[in-house]
Formats: C-alpha cells, structure tokens, sequence
C-alpha cells in the first residue's frame, strides 16, 4: 500500500490477523468473558470463613464470658463488700433474662463456679435473695441444668431461709430480684398461647419460695438422676420438705383457719407451697412416705 505524504512515497506493510473466535471457559463465560473474575476464580481460596452470623455469635459469647468473669471475680475478691456482691449478682439475673445467656451459662459450667465462689456469702440475707433469682431463672429452662453436691448444698441452705423481717437491706434487692424476674415473665410470654406458671408475689418473694420452685423443676427434669436424690437426702432436704409440708398443713392451714383471721392471698401461698412440696417428694419416689421415716 502507498502513501503519499509530504511529497515523500512512503511503502506500510499492513499485515492481517486471521480472526478467531475467543475460548471462553466455563468461568469466563459465567462472568461475561471478564479475565480478571477468571483470575478471582482461579486464585487462592480462604477456608473456614465465618459467616455474619458466626461472627455476630462470636462476639456475644466473648461478651458474656468478660461479664461473667468480672462477676467471679468480685464475689472472689476478699476485699468486695456485701453490697458490691449483691449488686455483681443481680446483675448476672439480669443478664440470665436473655435464653441466649442462660445457655452459654449452662453450658460452659459457669454455674457451679458462680454457687462455690457464693457458698460463704450466701447466709446473708440480701446476698440469698439475689443468687436465688439467678437459680430459679437457670431452673425454668426445658434444657435443666445438673446440680453437683456443693450446689445442692447452697440449694439446702436458701430453702431454709425465709423473708426477714424489718430488713431495709434485703427488701432493697428483694425489689431489684422482683423487677427482674418481671422483665423475664413479659419476655416469656412473647409468643406463647397459654399462660406462664409464676405463682409468687413481691410481698412473698424470699430465698426460701425461689428455691422451692426451683427445685420442682430440676426434679421433675432430672427425675432419672438418682445421685441427685440420694444428695438431697444425705443434705437433709428431703427431711426438710417432709417438715415444712406438716408445718404448712397443721400449723398455718388448718389451725390457723380454725382460729385466726387470715387472708386469702396468704391462704393461698400456703396451699401453693404445699403443692410444691407433695411434687418434689412425689417426684423423687414412688413412695415418697420412705423419706418420712429415714
């Protein structure tokens, strides 16, 4: 081919390629023939990659580990005051609001650390009625937690205390414990037809009541465990149960309705409460009478 340019005969080799149609792999063709999604393809491929979720995960249950470790850690402390203790518990009822909590509690055994790390605190009334919350929230899941012989121990000391009187310390965090098992009901009910067993008041909230029913549940749900029975009758639980469900029956019930005024509302705590005691012994044996003689 020639040009004339500038007065100049200038000769251009123009050479000709066959044209071909491009071979489009299957990842190629899957991306629109784009070589650099060829290249992302075929490039190093990262395993184990978590998911948003997982990560969301993740993140809560390295949160619920620190929160539970400050807690250990002040109920360990020699230097924390009865207050701070109080305060420490209540604020793990509160966490244990959360079903999410309560299993990553239950699960990483962080309820029998939290029972020994409170086993010489918990004759303190206003320390027994906030570590009574957290055991009667932990026993009202289906998934029941298992009780190991220095639990039931500290499950033996809280039944037997009752409610004191004229304790402005106590009342303080029995009030706290209240608002909190209030905020659990109303989130239980979210959902659910039928209505939510709660069978307590905040005038009769004590150590005693929580454990009570706590222990209705962790029987009826580990009713195959026979250590936990054989525990609960060396700890004289049994024994005490046996005690209060006469006391209940003779006493407050029948002589007191034969002599005395009382009102319905404490009528009906009395018979709630015997109801409980008939369950657990009933639920323990097919012959609960045997504990009334051993």
């Amino acid at each position: 081919m020639l040009r004339e340019f500038e007065g100049v005969n200038v000769a251009r080799n123009t050479v000709t390629c066959p044209t071909t149609t491009p071979i489009r792999t299957p990842i190629a063709a899957l991306h629109g023939g784009n070589p650099y999604a060829e290249r992302i393809e075929s490039g190093t491929r990262i395993s184990n990659v978590k998911e948003a979720h997982q990560c969301l995960e993740s993140g809560e249950h390295d949160d619920y580990r620190q929160d539970i470790d400050y807690v250990l850690s002040t109920l360990l402390d020699p230097a924390s005051t009865t207050n701070l203790k109080c305060l420490s518990v209540i604020s793990l009822a509160k966490k244990c609001v959360s079903a999410e909590f309560r299993q990553f509690f239950r699960t990483q055994n962080f309820f029998p650390r939290t029972i020994k790390a409170l086993i010489d605190s918990a004759g303190c009334p206003s320390v027994a009625i906030s570590v009574s919350a957290v055991i009667y929230l932990m026993a009202r899941d289906k998934v029941c937690m298992s009780l190991d012989a220095t639990s039931l121990r500290l499950l033996s000391q809280l039944l037997k205390m009752e409610k004191p009187k004229n304790n402005d310390e106590f009342n303080k965090y029995a009030k706290m414990a209240w608002d909190v098992l209030q905020e659990w009901l109303d989130k239980t009910r979210v959902g659910l037809e039928h209505e939510v067993q709660f069978d307590f008041t905040e005038a009769t909230l004590s150590p005693s009541l929580l454990v009570l029913e706590s222990l209705v549940y962790i029987c009826t749900r580990n009713n195959n465990d026979q250590s936990l029975k054989n525990e609960m009758l060396n700890l004289g639980v049994l024994q005490w149960i046996v005690s209060k469900g006469y006391i209940i029956t003779v006493d407050k019930t029948v002589l007191r309705l034969l002599h005395e005024k009382i009102g319905e509302p404490e009528t009906l705590q009395c018979l709630v409460t015997l109801e409980r005691c008939f369950w657990i012994l009933e639920t323990v044996s097919n012959r609960a009478s045997v504990f009334c003689t051993e």
